[in-house]
């Protein structure tokens, strides 16, 4: 089965995961930190998190670094 979420498109177990962790953050009002190698999705993954978050309307702020 294919899953969806924002921009992302994938199948495997390990998105499949990432998918379930982003549910479980967005309903926290924690800031996050994601790293990771660049071109790896980093940024499409925050900004799906932050788009299903409850905080949708606040100012979000990506940096590159």
């Amino acid at each position: 089965m294919e899953k969806r979420q924002s921009n992302i498109i994938g199948q495997s177990t390990s998105l499949a995961e990432a998918f379930r962790t982003l549910k479980k953050v967005a309903t926290t009002h924690s800031s996050v930190l994601q790293t990771g190698e660049p071109g790896t999705g980093n940024a499409l993954t925050v900004r799906a998190l932050h788009a299903t978050n409850k905080r949708v309307d606040k100012l979000f702020v990506l940096i590159h670094c």
